[in-house]
């Protein structure tokens, strides 16, 4: 919309010719018409600052994908989707076929050296390396033992952080070389292992701390049980740890260092939360739907409703950045959700 120049429509110009004056009739159509695109434009001006209208009646300009064969967790790799696949034992890409392996796939990261993937096969886990292009399996590493489970994954840009969840510990991997360089031992309860510029973090279930992870140690660093009965994802950013707390409804976020929490955001069973460029978004189960929240405060900016799927009776909805867009995954319809992070700005 254009910005309109206020004029003297119609007015008395002495250097104008009577013949070259506009006519009554013309003069009252141009007052009408201006009259006209002012109403339509200050009515365009009320429903963008109105809180009601905007993103969330918007008609969001996201594309979905049915992703079969139980799809657990989503990631961006090589600019695109990959999704795991447990039930078939393979790797669903967006727009390429799909990569089999040998195993379960429960996680995956991208790294410099290609797609790291955990898997669990019923009797040991293990890791394989899958290179980002060709879908080729490079390297399978195993973690010494028959009794382990690694379940998540996380990439701090230089290590490669594994939880084994049957032996309670994080391995430590180099990514380039598959070499195992320290376990470091954790709670029985953990289920969740996040890195990001304030470090690698973990948490799990019930009242069970959030932790931080240093190279021989874990941390002491808490979420007050009273604000986070049940953390479940995490999104580490350079200075706090984002919560998402499904059955508490509510997304923490906490800074390492502080007693209490630097924000909190009260939502309707928050599943997973992500950093992105534009804010903190979170996503949540029923529909599923998006929410932004300013990661200074964690205020609420905007909120955009995919669909009207139910809540997943198990796991949760995934949620990852992809280039500009974001990309949720609802395992419970078996779904998947391109969004343009711009839609949640409308």
């Amino acid at each position: 919309m254009g910005f309109l120049t206020p004029g003297r429509v119609g007015a008395y110009d002495p250097d104008v010719s009577p013949a070259s004056r506009p006519a009554a009739g013309s003069v009252v159509l141009g007052l009408l018409a201006a009259t006209l695109v002012a109403t339509g434009c200050a009515r365009e001006d009320r429903a963008a600052a109105d809180p009601t209208r905007g993103p969330r009646d918007a008609e969001p300009r996201s594309r979905s994908v049915d992703v079969q064969g139980s799809p657990s967790e989503v990631a961006a790799v090589a600019g695109g989707v990959w999704v795991t696949q447990p039930e078939r034992r393979s790797l669903w890409r967006e727009g390429a076929a799909s990569v089999p392996v040998p195993g379960e796939p429960l996680d995956l990261v991208e790294t410099p050296f290609g797609v790291w993937v955990a898997l669990g096969d019923g009797v040991g886990g293990s890791l394989v390396r899958v290179d980002a292009s060709t879908g080729e399996i490079r390297q399978r590493v195993s973690l010494t033992s028959d009794d382990t489970a690694p379940t998540r994954l996380s990439y701090d840009g230089q290590r490669l952080w594994v939880l084994d969840a049957a032996r309670a510990s994080v391995v430590v991997v180099d990514p380039a070389t598959g070499r195992v360089d320290r376990r470091i031992m954790v709670d029985a309860r953990t289920q969740e292992v996040a890195s990001g510029g304030a470090g690698t973090f973990t948490t799990g279930q019930a009242e069970l701390p959030l932790a931080y992870l240093a190279d021989d140690r874990e941390g002491i660093y808490r979420v007050a049980s009273e604000v986070c009965t049940l953390p479940d994802e995490l999104a580490v950013s350079i200075d706090v740890v984002w919560v998402a707390c499904t059955d508490a409804g509510r997304v923490v976020a906490v800074d390492p260092g502080a007693d209490s929490p630097a924000a909190i955001a009260d939502l309707e069973r928050p599943d997973d939360v992500v950093l992105t460029s534009r804010g903190t978004v979170v996503a949540l189960s029923e529909g599923p739907t998006l929410v932004l929240l300013d990661p200074a405060d964690g205020t609420e900016r905007a909120r955009l409703r995919l669909g009207d799927d139910p809540a997943p009776v198990s796991g949760g909805v995934e949620l990852a950045e992809v280039g500009v867009d974001v990309v949720v995954l609802h395992p419970g319809t078996e779904r998947l959700y391109r969004v343009p992070l711009t839609d949640l700005e409308r």
